[in-house]
């Protein structure tokens, strides 16, 4: 559970020190990643049983460094801080707001 809080806090923490003006893309944005690793906090908690063990303590570390470093760190630092976004058409509103909706399903 702890692998996916680091998306949760390092993604809004890097839109909120952006210097760049919050476009709707970028909160679209974060919220689709808000939403996404918020369903894996809360199936970890209340779906998921373990039992026992269920990975090797190696790939623990290898997920971390996934979660908390490449998503969290290289991926919202580049949708923060230096991708320039299009001026979104209505067909490609439709695309992002069915893309969110597909986070609940």
């Amino acid at each position: 559970m702890l692998e996916y809080l680091g998306p949760l806090v390092i993604f809004p923490a890097h839109m909120w020190f952006a210097k760049a003006e919050m476009t709707s893309k970028n909160k679209l944005i974060l919220a689709m990643v808000t939403a996404h690793y918020g369903k894996r906090v809360l199936e970890s908690l209340f779906v998921h049983i373990f039992s026992r063990p269920s990975i090797p303590v190696k790939q623990v570390y290898l997920n971390f460094a996934h979660y908390w470093l490449i998503f969290g760190g290289l991926i919202s630092s580049e949708l923060c801080y230096f991708y320039k976004p299009p001026v979104l058409t209505p067909a490609a509103t439709k695309i992002w707001l069915g893309l969110f909706t597909v986070q609940f399903t």
